[in-house]
C-alpha cells in the first residue's frame, strides 16, 4: 500500500503520494502541480514540508525586479538564486509563481555515473525548463570532496535518465558554487575515481611537467 506524504504549512496542508511506483518524470509532473495550483489566498507565498521535500511557493510579480532566493534556515548550506530577467521571460498570462523544492536525497534520481546527496529545483510558471536564460540561476550544495573524488556542477536530463552537465558550470570550489543557462533539477555530482584511475592521472601529469620541463 502506498504511504502518504503530507505537506503542510501554516492554515494549509497537501496531500502528496510517496508511492513507490512514481518514478522521477511523475514526481517532478505532481510538484508542477502542486506549484501552480496550492492556494495562495491571502499570502505571497507558503512553505510546504515532508520528510523527503521542502517546498517553497511564491507569487511574483511580472515588474519583479529582485532576485529571488531560497535560503532556509534549516538548510544553512543550500542556496539557489533566480536573477530578475528569468521572471521577466515568463510567458505566463495566470499570474507567475515561483517554486523551489529541495529533494533530501536523490532516490528518486538514480545514476550510474555519480554520486549525488541532495538536488535542488526551481519552476517558474510560464518558462519552459529547457529555455536558455539571459542570466544563469545560481546554486550551492552540500558535498564532501577527497583525493578520490572530484565535483561538477549538473542538471537532470529527463532524455538521458542521467545527471548532465551541459550548460552548467562551477564557480568556486569552496565552498561549491554553481550557475547554469536553464532552470530544471540541479545537484553536485561526485565522481567517484579508482586508484588506478588516480595513478594514471597522476602518470599523465607527472608526464605533461616533464615535458614542459625539456621544452
Amino acid at each position: 500500500m502506498a504511504s502518504e506524504v503530507i505537506l503542510t504549512s501554516q492554515n494549509k496542508t497537501m496531500n502528496m503520494s510517496d508511492n513507490n511506483e512514481f518514478d522521477v518524470t511523475q514526481t517532478i509532473q505532481l510538484i508542477d502541480v502542486i506549484i501552480t495550483h496550492v492556494n495562495l489566498t491571502g499570502v505571497n507565498s507558503v512553505l510546504l514540508t515532508s520528510a523527503n521535500y521542502v517546498m517553497d511557493v511564491r507569487r511574483v510579480l511580472p515588474s519583479n525586479d529582485k532576485s529571488l532566493s531560497f535560503n532556509n534556515t534549516y538548510y544553512p548550506d543550500v542556496s539557489f538564486v533566480i536573477p530578475p530577467s528569468v521572471v521577466k521571460q515568463s510567458n505566463s498570462t495566470l499570474g507567475i509563481r515561483v517554486g523551489f523544492t529541495l529533494f533530501q536525497n536523490a532516490e528518486l534520481f538514480p545514476s550510474k555515473k555519480y554520486k549525488v546527496y541532495k538536488v535542488i529545483s526551481a519552476k517558474v510558471t510560464g518558462l519552459m525548463d529547457n529555455t536558455i536564460l539571459k542570466d544563469p540561476v545560481k546554486f550551492t550544495l552540500p558535498a564532501n570532496q577527497s583525493s578520490m573524488t572530484s565535483l561538477s556542477c549538473g542538471f537532470w536530463d529527463f532524455k538521458a535518465s542521467d545527471w548532465s552537465t551541459h550548460g552548467c558550470i562551477m564557480t568556486s570550489q569552496s565552498p561549491v558554487m554553481c550557475q547554469c543557462n536553464h532552470m530544471t533539477n540541479f545537484a553536485i555530482l561526485i565522481t567517484i575515481h579508482s586508484q588506478g584511475n588516480l595513478n594514471k592521472l597522476s602518470t599523465q601529469r607527472n608526464n605533461l611537467i616533464f615535458l614542459d620541463y625539456i621544452s
